[in-house]
This record gives structure tokens, sequence and C-alpha cells, in this order.
């Protein structure tokens, strides 16, 4: 499998306003996301989780044994794919944008039996949203499949609301709703339907414990509006997340007291245990033709204290 190299940490940094970001060049992850001076993202303390947002590519999740069967042979896949463990280069930067590049080579072949181009941008749009966008190009001579998606993790408390606790967040959603989750298995991290059961009913609200993540992840699927808040009960504070070109939304914190909720868009998921074991016939697998590209964006914006759940500004996430 592909190994875990060694970190570049080029650093980039981009400022507009009261926003600003950086983005380590390993993964090409995003480190940093602050607003008026606050750290909204989580900072990688390895005692809970060493990581703080994560680029998903070309699985999420697990698939069974780390192995899957394509046209072109056995993929051999960890959680999440290769695309986090890999140094991107950086290949275009203004002042409100960074983009990097991930191609197939002969490391990422040997695992992954196709050839691609992942472009991945931070783009800032003022004054509070960072737009998250994902360009992947098929490069080869064969169909290519593949998901895509971002696990960014967010400090709880928010900056500014100090005194709350992980319990007084909550998940707002557009209307009330009644979704179905499926479970996480402890041991082998598939997905399981024929557990699947509601975590809440009829309400356009979720309450954060940490109770809800006893068995990993809550994923939903095709979440109304593709759109949540994560709000502070108390001070206000929080956080729009807008994900219309992701079907898949999961929450997860680590089990235990960890400081913080990660919201993570994604194509498609884990092996769920009704599965086969082809990458082409995952659920919410992409495919692309050689020479077609994939583009999709997602937009996480701050909050002004009291803004929550007012109708803010949908971002135009095709023009930026």
């Amino acid at each position: 499998m592909v190994k875990r190299a060694e970190p570049g940490h080029e650093l980039t940094t981009l400022v507009a306003g009261d926003l600003s970001i950086t983005v380590d060049s390993f993964g090409a992850q995003l480190m940093s996301m602050m607003f008026a001076g606050g750290e909204y993202l989580w900072q990688r303390d390895p005692r809970f989780w060493g990581k703080s947002a994560p680029t998903l590519f070309p699985n999420i999740g697990v698939v069974r044994d780390d192995r899957v069967e394509t046209a072109q042979g056995t993929a051999h896949l960890r959680q999440h794919g290769v695309a986090r463990w890999l140094e991107h280069a950086l290949v275009e930067r203004t002042a409100t944008r960074a983009t990097y590049l991930l191609e197939s080579s002969e490391e990422t072949l040997r695992d992954f039996p196709f050839h691609f181009a992942l472009e991945t941008s931070y783009t800032i749009v003022p004054p509070a949203t960072v737009v998250h966008t994902f360009r992947v190009v098929n490069t080869g001579a064969v169909d290519l499949p593949f998901n895509i998606g971002s696990h960014p993790a967010y400090n709880l408390p928010m900056p500014g609301a100090e005194g709350e606790r992980f319990e007084d967040y909550e998940v707002r959603f557009t209307r009330p709703w009644s979704p179905v989750v499926p479970v996480v298995l402890d041991d082998t991290k598939l997905m399981d339907y024929s557990r699947a059961y509601r975590p809440f009913s009829a309400s356009d609200r979720l309450a954060l414990d940490h109770s809800l993540f006893d068995h990993d992840n809550l994923m939903f699927e095709h979440v109304p509006g593709s759109t949540i808040e994560l709000v502070g009960t108390k001070s206000g504070r929080g956080l729009r997340f807008d994900f219309a070109d992701f079907p898949y939304l999961a929450i997860w914190s680590p089990a235990g007291e960890a400081p913080f909720l990660s919201v993570e868009p994604w194509t498609g998921h884990a092996t769920a245990i009704h599965e086969d074991d082809v990458f082409e016939h995952k659920a919410g697998t992409i495919i692309l033709r050689p020479g077609q590209a994939d583009v999709r964006s997602f937009a996480v914006t701050v909050l002004e204290t009291g803004a929550a759940g007012d109708g803010c500004q949908n971002i135009p996430l095709n023009n930026v």
C-alpha cells in the first residue's frame, strides 16, 4: 500500500479581512481557519485525533479487508484512500485562492490501478466563507471509479464561547425530518443497514452528546436543502455548511470527551455489509470516462452571533 510519506509541511496562508486559512501541502489539508482572531478548525491534538481536515480520495471510509476488485484488477485501499498520505504540489496561488495538484504515480498505481489528476482548491469569499473545491480528471485510457470527500473538524466550544460545553451545541436543519442512519460496526468499520436507526424524529435539530458517537459516525443521506448549521445554544456562535454537490454528510467525534465535531461531505461511504467487493458497484461511486472531469464544492461560513437560522446568503459555489 501507499506508504505514509514524511510530511513536507509547506504551509500557505491566505487572508481576507477578518478571515484567514492555512493549508499544508502534505495531503492538501486545511490546518487553520481563523475569523476575527479565533481558531475554528481543530488543531490536531493526538490525544483525540491527530488530523484536522483530510481529503478523502479515491475511497471514503473502509473497504472490506482493505481491498476491492475493479475493472483494472485488485485495488488495495486503506481507510479514506491515498490522497491524505501524499504531498500535493501548490500549482496556483492568488490573494484569495490556493490550488493543489496530486497526480497518479508509480506509487499510487501499485495500489489503485488508475490514472488521475486531483486538484484541491481553497477559496476565501469575504466576509466569512471558505469554499473547498475538488476537481478530478481521468487522465487514463479506461473509466475511472472513485469517491471524493472531506473530513474537517471544528473546535467545540467555538471562539468567543469558551464557557460552553460540547453538549451546548446542536446541528440545525432547514426543516423537520426523520433520517435513518446505518450502524458502523465496531470491529470492521463496515456499515450495517440492517440495523439502521433514527437518531431523532420529526425535528429540525439534533442536540450533541458524546454518546451519539459510541459507534463511530452518524451518516445522513440527502440532507434537506443540503445545508446545516452547527450552533451554540447559549452563545449563538456557529458555522453554516452548504454541500449540494455531496449526497452524504457524516458527523463524528471520537468516543470520550473530544472537544470537536467533524462535519464531512461525501459522495459515497464505507462498504456496507450487503455490498459486494467490486468498486464500481459501491453506492455513490462516480465513474469518469477518459478525459472527463468532475468538479464538486462545499462551503463553510462563520455565522455572526445571533445570525444562526436567519436564512444567511447562499454562496454561488460554481463561480468561485
